[in-house]
């Protein structure tokens, strides 16, 4: 394999290598949102069971 053989490889390994980093930031992003996402409607949904439990409507069928 001759030397511009080896340049143009690597130059297109190089290239690939980028566009996996920037979709792996783009996956911990979105992953980061949909997390957010959960723990507040875990905190939402906690403060209504408290307040329900307070109340003696957490035992309603």
């Amino acid at each position: 394999m001759e030397e511009k053989d080896k340049i143009t490889v690597l130059l297109a390994e190089y290239n690939s290598l980028g566009q996996e980093v920037i979709a792996a930031r783009t996956n911990v992003g979105q992953g980061a949102g949909i997390f957010s996402a959960a723990f507040m409607a875990n905190i939402a949904f906690g403060f209504s069971y408290a307040r329900n439990a307070k109340l003696g409507l957490d035992r309603v069928v």
